[in-house]
């Protein structure tokens, strides 16, 4: 989401992250959870996490798929609207 003219304060600095994770079977619907422990508690301003998944159709077929969620460190933010 995109607030046009508004600028937030940008306090979080290199949170740009990769992580891998070990092979996980999908069950008979296709469906397969990954956990991992919230590292995003502390933060001061939204990010966005993009998570990538690859997987090979039964023909071998090979598959990306990609998911971009925002997360927000509260209901409410603060915001400035220029007046240039």
């Amino acid at each position: 989401m995109r607030f046009i003219n508004y600028r937030g304060l940008n306090l979080v600095k290199k949170l740009s992250k990769r992580m891998d994770f070990n092979e996980i079977n999908l069950d008979q619907l296709g469906h397969g959870l990954i956990k991992l422990d919230n590292q995003w508690r502390k933060i001061k301003s939204p990010v966005q996490l993009i998570t990538e998944a690859s997987l090979f159709e039964t023909g071998g077929r090979p598959v990306v798929r990609y998911l971009t969620q925002s997360v927000w460190p509260a209901r409410q933010l603060i915001g400035n609207s220029t007046s240039f």
